[in-house]
């Protein structure tokens, strides 16, 4: 099953199959949008915390591992000037994501909340299941 997603096309030197397969899966979650306002806005506005997340993961993995993996700096280093702008980044993105968590209108109703706390925490309970089914193998 895996190959028929990952087969690069021969013309276009692309993995059609799997662009195919996002575009349905982005045309199925604007369906959500018809149905309900308030969870296509909770789903959007998981993106910004999201991504910022994923900015520090890899700084965080980079901490973590720099003495078990050789590192080579590029031609744009901060030398000793990295691991405090590093923590200062973790700093600032923690708090700015739980700052993207907060209701944009007060006083907070069940039609203003900002459910993307929700979206998040499926996310992440959706992705350590798929990690403990199989991807830790």
């Amino acid at each position: 099953m895996n190959s028929f997603w990952s087969k690069v096309n021969e013309t276009t030197h692309t993995p059609v199959n799997a662009v195919w397969l996002v575009v349905a899966f982005c045309s199925c979650l604007d369906l959500i949008g018809i149905g309900s306002t308030l969870t296509i806005v909770a789903i959007f506005n998981i993106t910004a915390p999201a991504l910022d997340i994923s900015y520090i993961a890899v700084i965080i993995a980079h901490r973590v591992y720099e003495h078990r993996v050789q590192f080579i700096p590029g031609p744009y280093t901060m030398g000793r000037w990295s691991k405090p702008v590093n923590a200062i980044a973790v700093t600032w993105v923690c708090f700015i994501s739980v700052v993207l968590f907060f209701p944009t209108i007060k006083p907070v109703t069940a039609s203003n909340m900002n459910y993307a706390i929700c979206v998040a925490a499926f996310i992440g309970l959706f992705s350590m299941a798929w990690w403990y089914a199989g991807a830790r193998k």
